[in-house]
């Protein structure tokens, strides 16, 4: 007899153990939470990650991240203000708009305006810091003390007579980050959603993959036939762009739990489309990303990959936002779906939730 599917939870909602095991999970990652540029010198910025608000500021020279909450009356400290020096300490510091209170890069309070010059600030005074580094021109966080994994490097980036667009930012995708992750990775919906760019209908049969996993690693190799577009180097270099298809060899990497690289190689140069997603929530996943190219480098072809990369995302976006893992069992089919069911079960080793 076949098996049904089984419903597992109010499908507008997971069950509360599984948002808590993603948050939970997560916090152990590094994550992009915003573009080094949009952090001034002169300004907090608050962002969410895991549904936690963030104080991003330059402090001392150095981009700092803290609770976004005051330990006093939790007021938002991003709607205050930056300061340096005062009677109690030397350095830079961001001061609560509610009641004065004043908050180091560590987190410490360093003033309190109602307390007597004569009584210390106590110890418990202080807010969460969280670790920071800045790469690829992104604010990095963790909120884990200590990151399960590196962050990952880009070799294809830095490769030489690669050239990136500006660093980009897709609104958020009403779905959890491993979705998202599974849509990039899913070149089976390649000829469905995006026919005629990535794929075409007539020939829907999934290529022959070379999937291989490692501890914070899923790698897809493939060789497929594409629509000639902008994408492809065999496009850009025919006379009049007139090629009608190109022979594309990819390589989709993802490092576990959520960056991601999609390589195109073919004859003429090689394309790739970072993805640096960022998990605001469990329901809520922004997307920062660039295209590292070595051919299209004007600025009206520049213009057409950054049309086209955000008309692929728009075309999966709703349909990723619909697609709720925790009411029933995924149907996976042998060969079509092998990459996705590797980064499902990557998921899992890291004792992170999959069905979400």
């Amino acid at each position: 007899m076949t098996e049904k599917f089984v419903i597992r939870g109010d499908a507008t909602r997971p069950p509360e153990e599984l948002i808590e095991a993603y948050n939970r999970g997560m916090r152990n990652y590094w994550h992009p939470v915003a573009r080094e540029i949009d952090v001034p010198a002169d300004k907090p910025v608050a962002v969410r990650l895991l549904d936690e608000e963030v104080l991003l500021c330059r402090l001392d020279g150095s981009v700092r991240a803290l609770s976004n909450i005051c330990r006093h009356f939790q007021a938002r400290l991003s709607d205050g203000t930056l300061e340096h020096g005062c009677s109690r300490f030397k350095g830079d510091f961001v001061r609560c708009s509610y009641h004065g209170w004043a908050f180091a890069g560590d987190g410490a309070c360093v003033d309190i305006p109602q307390l007597p010059p004569e009584r210390q600030i106590p110890p418990a005074a202080r807010i969460d810091s969280y670790l920071v580094d800045v790469r690829f021109g992104l604010i990095w966080v963790c909120l884990s003390k200590e990151p399960k994994s590196p962050l990952p490097d880009f070799p294809e980036c830095q490769a030489e007579g690669m050239h990136a667009t500006p660093m980009q930012y897709s609104q958020p995708w009403p779905a959890s980050v491993f979705r998202m992750v599974q849509s990039a990775l899913d070149d089976y919906h390649f000829p469905w959603l995006h026919e005629g760019i990535l794929g075409n209908r007539n020939q829907p049969m999934p290529p022959t993959r070379n999937i291989t996993t490692s501890d914070h690693r899923v790698i897809s190799k493939f060789t497929t036939e594409q629509p000639a577009n902008v994408t492809n180097a065999q496009e850009q270099n025919s006379p009049d762009n007139a090629l009608e298809k190109s022979t594309v060899d990819y390589e989709m990497v993802v490092d576990l739990p959520n960056i991601i690289r999609l390589i195109k190689r073919n004859e003429g140069g090689t394309y790739v489309v970072c993805f640096f997603p960022t998990p605001i929530a469990f329901n809520e996943t922004g997307i920062f990303w660039q295209v590292v190219r070595s051919y299209g480098l004007g600025s009206e072809e520049e213009k057409r990959i950054v049309e086209l990369e955000t008309l692929i995302q728009n075309q999966d976006k709703d349909h990723v936002g619909r697609q709720k893992m925790w009411t029933m069992r995924p149907f996976p089919i042998a060969g079509a779906d092998d990459a996705i069911m590797a980064y499902l079960k990557g998921l899992s080793d890291l004792d992170l939730p999959s069905n979400l």
